[in-house]
């Protein structure tokens, strides 16, 4: 029999079951869902929209406090920050075997639990992987991720950034972004958001409505977004509405401030119903989950207490309140809202019910112990190949040549400026040159060393400048001293200098005048070998900066 014909009719023969066991699943879900709601007390479905802080480990652990909001019934999930991996999973497997209603567990987990737990690797950031361009490697590496999320019991990763960086001094998303096309963020954000999906991940995008183009942060200040809504459809929304339309099924939104949809004093995003429920919901159509930004930030703390802003983030049109510092205070106010008929049944309905269904489709109404057994071993089972990949398809040759023609016999310098962690350059040249110095930013007499120096001195000098600072900081120099910067001004513009940026691509901007120069964008021992190796032909550099660098 043909093989077409028979997969027809296999389909034919097995749809109807498919169809059937589809449509009961959706009818114990819905069953589920019901008998739970209906169970809750008014204060307890309150609850359920409230996700607090969790520090497993650490000067920062409150674990009885989350064990004492849990057993009063005031929250419904918790997002994990700092610890570790063995004792978040142990707290995990107590919250969800000793309570009325199982909690999602969230992290925001960009770069792989990493970015907040002792002991795990941190997978690359997300300017390196906008270098790559590699929609593929990124479903890959965001199901990798996943599956770090998912042994350790979590349920939702707040990542992909979405945001757009085109604004070269953001003080808060810069990195964490894909980078400043809003088609590379839009492609990479899907690929993520595929990978987390793929592993039974929910993927949030954010920071709606987006958060790229500011020069305020909102951990200390509320931006504010001076544009149209042509202007914003066009960029900043974009993002947000390829991913919705490829599956996006979660959104987390910003404390910044849109004065051309929102024009009220005090009224950023997150709450801001015209922004969130009349734009976002109503215009944009988006009818999956809704979490707010956390509620401890000063972006929107400086305008309302604890508890108050729970409320009128709730009024707004989220479903999930997220980092509440007083969620007892926020509870009592959305419960007197609710009595008073400023929200109404259907409205508390809407968010609550989604959530248990989120829970129902992780399986914790059936919920099995997690072993936690090797959990940070585990975790880091995968980084480092993943990040061998990532430096290999991002690396970018950003000016001039590579060291052509280099022999052994020739004299090699070795500039590194700012190295704090291990630093192999040295090590690496001395493998394929026989006469290799040293100068170090570190060393007493480094700047009249270097400005000293006659490039005609060597055969040829490498230059290094290292850097575990991501953001600009005070002196936009993310973390390399100025007075280094300056040392090298000259040097750099020599034919046999070569310029080596294991740094924030941005950093860029302070040597325009490089000559040959390189861009690893992060620092380790990855993307040092790297490095090296296109310098001497090993390795061809494949990537490209996702942002302008010298306009």
């Amino acid at each position: 029999m043909n093989s077409k014909l028979l997969s027809l009719l296999i389909t034919i023969i097995t749809l109807p079951s498919l169809l059937y066991a589809q449509s009961k699943d959706l009818k114990e879900k819905a069953a589920w869902v019901d008998s739970v709601y209906k169970s809750l007390s008014l204060e307890e479905k309150i609850g359920q929209l409230f996700m607090v802080a969790a520090y497993s480990a650490g000067n920062n652990m409150n674990y009885n406090k989350v064990k004492n909001l849990a057993e009063e019934g005031k929250i419904g999930g918790v997002i994990y920050m700092q610890g570790n991996a063995e004792a978040q999973i142990q707290q995990t497997n107590e919250l969800q075997s000793a309570y009325k209603v199982p909690f999602l567990i969230a992290m925001d987990a960009e770069w792989g639990l990493g970015m907040r737990l002792t002991g795990v690797k941190d997978y690359p950031k997300q300017m390196l992987l906008g270098a790559t361009d590699n929609v593929e490697f990124m479903e890959r590496l965001g199901f990798s991720i996943g599956k770090q999320l998912k042994n350790i019991g979590v349920h939702i990763d707040f990542a992909p950034v979405v945001d757009v960086n085109n604004n070269p001094e953001n003080p808060i998303i810069n990195f964490r972004s894909f980078g400043e096309d809003k088609n590379l963020v839009s492609r990479m954000g899907i690929a993520y958001m595929n990978g987390l999906h793929k592993a039974g991940i929910l993927a949030v995008a954010k920071h709606f409505p987006g958060h790229g183009d500011v020069s305020v942060d909102s951990h200390h200040d509320t931006p504010v977004i001076p544009k149209t809504v042509e202007q914003l459809n066009n960029l900043e929304f974009y993002p947000f509405k390829q991913l919705m339309a490829k599956g996006l099924k979660a959104i987390l939104t910003s404390h910044l401030s849109i004065p051309e949809i929102d024009n009220r004093n005090n009224r950023p995003a997150t709450v801001s119903y015209p922004i969130i429920t009349e734009h976002l919901k109503e215009k944009l159509q988006f009818k999956g989950l809704i979490f707010t930004d956390a509620l401890n930030m000063k972006g929107i703390t400086k305008h309302y207490s604890p508890g108050e802003v729970d409320l009128e983030a709730f009024l707004a049109g989220n479903d999930v309140l997220l980092f509440s510092e007083n969620a007892p205070r926020g509870i009592q106010l959305i419960k007197k809202a609710y009595e008073e008929g400023r929200v109404s049944e259907e409205r508390l309905a809407l968010s609550v019910r989604k959530i248990l269904a989120l829970k129902y489709d992780n399986d914790l109404h059936n919920f099995k112990a997690i072993n936690g057994t090797n959990a940070t071993q585990k975790a880091n089972e995968e980084v480092d190949a993943f990040l061998k990949e990532a430096t290999a398809l991002s690396a970018t040759k950003w000016k001039g040549n590579t060291l052509n023609g280099a022999q052994r016999h020739h004299s090699v310098l070795h500039i590194s400026i700012n190295e704090r962690n291990t630093n192999n350059i040295t090590s690496y040249l001395r493998e394929a040159f026989d006469k290799v110095d040293h100068i170090s930013s570190s060393q007493a007499n480094f700047h009249s060393r270097v400005q000293n120096l006659k490039a005609d001195s060597y055969d040829f000098i490498i230059i290094s400048i290292h850097s575990s600072m991501n953001y600009p900081g005070k002196n936009k120099t993310y973390g390399v001293p100025v007075r280094d910067i300056n040392a090298i001004q000259n040097l750099i513009k020599q034919d046999n200098v070569y310029t080596g940026l294991l740094i924030n691509p941005y950093l860029g901007n302070k040597f325009c005048n490089a000559k040959n120069a390189f861009i690893l964008y992060e620092n380790n021992e990855h993307t040092q070998k790297q490095y090296i190796d296109i310098l001497l032909n090993h390795k061809t550099a494949l990537g490209k900066s996702p942002v302008s660098i010298c306009k």
